[in-house]
């Protein structure tokens, strides 16, 4: 891959205990490959979705139009930042005690300010045909009911499917990119840059030339900048 970004799967629900085993048992589940958040109050939750999460465009949207212009170090941080802010995959509780609001009521102004937002709703309390409303409306794209025993493996399953969708759009051919590059099909290149990414808490990352060189925009927002030397096979940090 030229350019990714884990996507973020950003949970509400009023149960801490429920949200802590999910938590554990996606990050175990999904690995390196998707970033896990949660929250037990609706105000928190939408205050990191105005903050992190607003734009509607898609992946390859922002990755094509990255390469379709002449790569400068503004344009890289400014790219980087874009894609760290896509939209999420949202997983809801329907009846958030003490908070006067749904999740269903949630749903609808995440739909209204976060288009692209992927909605789950973990939940036992919606009768089946206003589920189905709800979903035949794209207000919710899945339901997982609560009371199930395997109800968090359930969601797990569904969402990973969509995780797959998403990570296929960020599919590149790096010689429609890169025409006279060598390096960037390199097995050996390509081992060393993902052992390398493994062992970074990274938000997301852009390949920036054909020689395999990389930015990285961390978890704490932080950008560096990587120099690929062939002779050696590794990576080596240096100033833009």
């Amino acid at each position: 891959m030229l350019a990714f970004i884990k996507p973020k799967i950003i949970l509400l629900d009023d149960d801490q205990s429920l949200l802590d085993v999910i938590h554990y048992y996606f990050t175990d589940k999904f690995k390196h490959s998707v970033k896990v958040i949660t929250f037990s109050k609706s105000k928190d939750f939408l205050s990191y979705l105005e903050k992190y999460c607003y734009l509607p465009e898609s992946p390859l949207e922002i990755i094509n139009s990255f390469y379709e212009n002449d790569i400068d170090k503004e344009q890289i941080i400014k790219t980087l930042k874009d894609l760290s802010e896509l939209s999420a995959i949202i997983v809801l509780d329907q009846e958030l005690r003490g908070e006067g609001v749904t999740g269903i009521e949630i749903s609808a102004k995440i739909r209204e300010y976060f288009p692209s937002s992927y909605i789950s709703m973990l939940t036992s309390n919606v009768p089946n045909n206003r589920a189905i409303q709800l979903h035949n409306n794209h207000d919710i794209d899945l339901f997982v009911n609560k009371k199930d025993t395997d109800a968090i493996h359930n969601l797990y399953a569904y969402l990973s499917k969509h995780v797959d969708i998403i990570h296929k759009q960020y599919t590149l051919d790096p010689v429609d990119i890169f025409s006279k590059s060598i390096i960037l099909e390199n097995i050996d290149y390509i081992l060393c840059r993902d052992q390398f990414l493994e062992n970074i808490e990274l938000t997301c990352y852009l390949t920036l030339s054909g020689n395999g060189d990389i930015a990285i925009m961390s978890d704490n927002g932080l950008i560096s900048f990587w120099h690929y030397d062939s002779n050696e096979n590794n990576f080596i940090a240096y100033e833009y």
